[in-house]
């Protein structure tokens, strides 16, 4: 499980003290956020949003191999058509890092962009697992792959991050909201703690077989297991890129199918 992300709430007053005091403990004085020719990157102060359940990151599941080192890092993600995204962010809250690219216009099909990882990550000692991405287009979160290499795209399947104030108890449902909109797929997620919880979908539906590209809904209901239990409803809109080809061996959710 990867490490616990906790959400602070702070005043702004404080936002000149926290930016100096985690410079000071990273001993990276050149990590202040500020725009870096074709991206902002560096520390900033958590936005605090309120939400006990909040996605953090949507990425695809299995990752191509790369070398665990590179000078540079690829955020690689798949668009339908060409837009313009309204959001478009790698970010690790536990260590108030954040990148974002200057440009928000791409076109169709694999979309890549790359920058240096010396100015920033490294000096903050950050590890390239640790990092989350999120991209959105309107209400729809576009899935994305983070590499020190060229993605190979042959990555498929989604790891969908939440931060949780509670452990959850929850039937999950992926529903394919374009076309003709049905049920594809139903499982259990349930987790005992709050802080990361993960959510897999290999990209397939009960049966097993590979679904068509669209838009697909993961909605999460049940209850938060705080000292009173909590209902628990969401829902989160993506891209599902649904290229034909080889696949590898489908894999079974996290829990048991209902």
């Amino acid at each position: 499980m990867r490490p616990l992300a906790f959400f602070i709430f702070l005043p702004i007053t404080l936002t000149a003290a926290i930016d100096a005091a985690a410079q000071q403990a990273t001993g990276c004085d050149t990590c202040e956020w500020s725009q870096r020719d074709d991206r902002w990157e560096g520390l900033f102060v958590q936005e605090v949003s309120g939400a006990s359940f909040e996605l953090q990151s949507l990425q695809f599941l299995h990752l191509p191999d790369t070398p665990a080192e590179g000078e540079q890092l690829h955020l690689s993600f798949w668009l339908p058509e060409p837009l313009e995204l309204d959001r478009i962010e790698v970010w690790q809250p536990a260590r108030l890092y954040r990148m974002e690219p200057v440009q928000r216009e791409y076109g169709a099909g694999w979309q890549e962009f790359v920058w240096p990882r010396g100015a920033v990550i490294d000096r903050l000692g950050l590890s390239i697992h640790a990092l989350y991405t999120r991209i959105k287009e309107g209400a729809v979160y576009v899935p994305a792959l983070l590499s020190t290499a060229a993605a190979s795209r042959s990555a498929e399947g989604y790891s969908f991050v939440f931060h949780s104030g509670a452990g959850i108890d929850a039937l999950c449902t992926i529903a394919r909201r374009s076309g003709t909109p049905r049920v594809i797929r139903r499982f259990d997620c349930f987790e005992d703690y709050g802080g990361t919880i993960v959510i897999e979908w290999d990209g397939r539906d009960e049966s097993g077989r590979a679904v068509p590209e669209g838009v697909y809904v993961l909605e999460i209901e049940g209850d938060m297991l705080a000292e009173t239990l909590r209902p628990l409803r969401y829902s989160a809109a993506f891209w599902h890129r649904g290229e034909p080809g080889s696949r590898p061996p489908p894999a079974q959710p996290r829990g048991e199918p209902r």
